[in-house]
């Protein structure tokens, strides 16, 4: 039984009355059917207007005359209305239809808005397809609040060959809902713009450009403006020419992007944007398909959904970054990849606290700085040629410590002129790799060598943070800077200044060479020191090999400009001049076997300098005696020059020790001061009567205990009478003159106070041919006819080895 129909009783006899019976029942049928068919049929309405509301005057605008129902197709700009141009407006109120086309005829022109009018929204809901540019050239405008939903068939823009379509979604709570795809620019032309906050959705594909002649435009722009169908995919360039901009704020979610996606299909990706109003692209992977396909990052932001490669099919030439840069977001969790070189005169930022993987086989050539402001940077290209990154920035300043990091998985990944810059919250990993960089700087991050060698070309400065060079790892460079920071270089380590630069500079600032059983922390120098404020070349641990400081075979300058240089390291092989007027202590077991020159200020041996083959000791220069008594602390065999206006000296603290040094020769006036406090101290130096003094050498503070010799013979005069007139005694800094000096023929080398506090000097007695044979040798011996005799008074007594 049909429903809604009721067959008509009929009463029959015989056999004519049985067929007619079953004629009128057929006829009945058919009458029935044909009413329901009729009554499912769609209807069609036709926009007559060239301006005006949807609902005006209870539907005069359209053909037939009334308002559309859910069951009613609508067409602006068809053929049937003789004005070239029409406009439809839903204005505050709610519309609905089955189907729609805008622009529904070659050669005409129409337009829809929906918009807010007065607080109250403009819907329209479409049961069906909805076709903006269909033959003709159509425009959508959703705007103010306006809201447009198509709930089954999905949307399509500049659909035939001659179709021009524009849909404009702008205005904050302007929305177009579509379940089902997208096409824009099928065969025709078609563009949609989203802006100022609007929104777009859609449930299945989107096609941008689809036949070869088509050319399709998408731009979300504007803050809060987004296209999402984030578990769908966005195939720009099918087989014409397609192209999506995102600026300005703007947001695209989906699950993949395609780009040219058959042969001759032609895809670009633009992603703009500017601090506080970037662009962003929320996808799980861009892919090219087999046309070609171009990505240009000019500030805006691409945001990685999921793990793996994030381009993938592109070629060398496909990733542009312009001037305002390319960002890439990987979320917590998230690993992904870059596999294609990028080129362009901008720079790369990584954010979120994902990793991200570059990796392309050949070099990337983009001109800008690497940042990295979160998560982990890995550099692992696998060619050798340098040029993963140019210049890189690890960390931004404002995240906690650590938060940024930029590890090495592969050798040479930077450009050999770049700049290296850790930020407060930057990491920078060597992790065993070899790298070349221009310069190197820690602002107050974390830098490790792992068993990795990093050179330098310009510089390297530690101004803060931890710096730590592990066993196995090298820094080199030859200008190397410290002015901050904790500065380790562990057991097996080597920092190296190299020649040619400005050497090692510390400016109030330590670097700590580790020492353990089997080796040491090294700095090995083929560049000079120049030091200020407060300063220290340490060495720490519980082994037996302290750390050291290599001078390479090289004499090197340790310019102390001010403050205090404290080196307890070992120094070992070369010679060292001590430069600046401030003081350098050594506390080490320095075993370096050329000169010590103190040219100026102090250098304070609280050590040794055990092989030192000479010091000398120019004007304005004091070599410092001090630490704890005992065995020498400068090499007994060291000839010592001490030049006009130079000092050795005891510190005050030093008492009952033993200095012994080798020849001394004086070229000018130079003083010995046994120190303020200091007590029972003896300096010996080796026989030195035959070489020629030209100055005079004031003994100052010498005090009852101190002794000074020159050699250690009874019967071998070890200083001229001219030398012994030159040396004078005082009993404190220049003041209290006690006499000049007086050699002893029984006191083993032993001179002491002479003629002028009751001393006297006079030749020894020596039969006539001993003295002449010893004047032939040219040595003259003295005897002492007196000591000092005064009540009360000690034998003062100058003694030196």
């Amino acid at each position: 039984m049909v429903h809604g129909f009721k067959a008509p009783a009929f009463k029959a006899s015989g056999i004519l009355g049985q067929g007619f019976l079953k004629l009128a029942f057929l006829q009945a049928i058919l009458a029935a059917t044909t009413t329901l068919c009729a009554f499912a049929t769609e209807q069609t309405a036709t926009w007559t207007s060239s301006n005006g509301n949807w609902n005006n005057s209870n539907g005069n605008a359209w053909s037939p005359r009334g308002v559309p129902t859910s069951s009613t197709s609508v067409r602006f700009g068809s053929s049937s209305v003789s004005s070239s141009t029409v406009q439809a407006t839903v204005n505050g109120n709610s519309v609905v239809s089955a189907g729609a086309s805008i622009g529904y005829s070659s050669g005409k022109t129409a337009t829809v808005i929906v918009q807010d009018t007065g607080g109250n929204a403009g819907l329209w809901t479409a049961s069906g397809t909805m076709t903006v540019g269909d033959a003709g050239t159509g425009t959508l405008t959703i705007r103010s609040g306006g809201e447009v939903k198509v709930t089954t068939g999905g949307a399509n823009i500049g659909q035939q060959s001659d179709g021009v379509g524009t849909v404009t979604v702008t205005g904050t709570g302007s929305k177009w809902n579509i379940t089902g795809g997208m096409t824009i620019a099928n065969e025709g032309q078609g563009s949609l713009t989203i802006s100022s906050g609007g929104v777009v959705t859609f449930t299945d594909y989107v096609k941008i450009g689809v036949a070869e002649c088509a050319t399709g435009t998408v731009l979300v722009t504007g803050a809060g403006s987004q296209w999402s169908g984030s578990s769908e995919t966005i195939k720009v360039g099918y087989e014409g020419v397609g192209q999506l901009t995102i600026e300005n704020g703007g947001r695209v979610l989906a699950n993949e992007v395609i780009l040219g996606k058959e042969g001759s299909g032609e895809g670009t990706l633009n992603l703009k944007g500017t601090t506080g109003a970037r662009g962003v692209l929320e996808v799980g992977s861009i892919l090219e398909g087999e046309g070609s396909g171009t990505i240009n990052f000019d500030g805006g932001v691409l945001k990685a959904r999921e793990s793996g490669s994030l381009f993938q099919g592109f070629e060398k030439g496909d990733l542009q970054i312009l001037a305002g840069g390319a960002y890439i977001e990987v979320g917590t969790g998230l690993s992904t990849s870059i596999t294609t070189a990028m080129e362009g005169t901008g720079g790369l930022t990584k954010t979120g606290n994902g990793t991200l993987t570059l990796n392309s086989s050949t070099a990337n050539t983009y001109q800008g700085t690497t940042a990295v402001q979160e998560g982990t940077l890995v550099l692992a290209r696998t060619a050798a040629d340098s040029g993963t990154v140019r210049n890189l920035e690890v960390g931004d300043g404002t995240g906690a410590a650590g938060s940024a990091v930029v590890r090495l998985d592969k050798n040479e990944q930077i450009k050999n002129d770049a700049s290296v810059t850790i930020k407060s919250d930057g990491a920078f990993q060597l992790n065993g790799k070899t790298e070349t960089v221009g310069s190197l700087v820690n602002q107050g991050g974390s830098f490790t060598t792992g068993a990795g060698k990093l050179t330098a070309g310009d510089s390297v400065t530690f101004a803060g943070g931890t710096n730590t060079i592990n066993s196995g790892g090298t820094v080199e460079s030859d200008h190397v800077v410290i002015s901050g920071g904790t500065n380790t270089v562990e057991a097996g380590g080597n920092l190296k200044v190299l020649a040619g630069g400005e050497g090692l500079e510390l400016n109030n600032a330590s670097v700590t060479l580790n020492s353990s059983k089997g080796a040491a922390g090294s700095l090995t120098l083929r560049g000079d020191v120049t030091s200020t404020g407060n300063s220290s070349i340490a060495t720490a641990g519980v082994g037996t090999n302290a750390g050291t400081v290599n001078l390479d075979g090289g004499t090197r300058d340790f310019n102390v400009v001010s403050g205090q240089l404290a080196v307890s390291a070992d120094i070992t092989n070369g010679g060292l001049t001590k430069l600046g007027t401030g003081t350098m202590v050594v506390s080490g077991n320095s075993t370096y076997a050329g000169t010590t020159t103190i040219s100026e200020g102090t250098l304070n041996v609280t050590g040794s300098l055990s092989k030192t083959s000479s010091v000398v000791v120019a004007d304005g220069g004091t070599l410092m005696l001090s630490g704890t008594a005992g065995s020498s602390k400068v090499n007994d065999a060291a000839a010592v020059t001490l030049q006009d206006g130079s000092t050795v000296a005891f510190d005050a603290g030093l008492t009952n020790h033993t200095e012994t040094m080798g020849q001394l020769t004086l070229s000018g006036d130079s003083i010995v001061d046994f120190g303020v406090g200091s007590s029972n101290n003896i300096l010996r130096f080796a026989i030195s009567g035959a070489i020629d003094w030209t100055g005079t050498l004031s003994i100052y503070n010498y005090q009852p205990g101190h002794q000074i010799y020159f050699g250690t013979q009874d019967s071998i005069v070890s200083l001229t009478q001219e030398q012994l007139d030159s040396i004078t005694f005082y009993s404190g800094a220049g003041t209290g003159l006690l006499g000049t000096g007086q050699w002893t023929g029984n006191n083993s080398g032993q001179v002491v106070v002479g003629s002028g506090i009751g001393g006297e000097i006079a030749p020894v007695p020596e039969p006539a041919s001993v003295m002449s044979a010893l004047l032939l040798l040219g040595v003259i011996g003295w005897g002492e006819r007196g000591w000092l005799s005064r009540r009360g008074a000690v034998r003062r007594r100058l003694q030196t080895a």
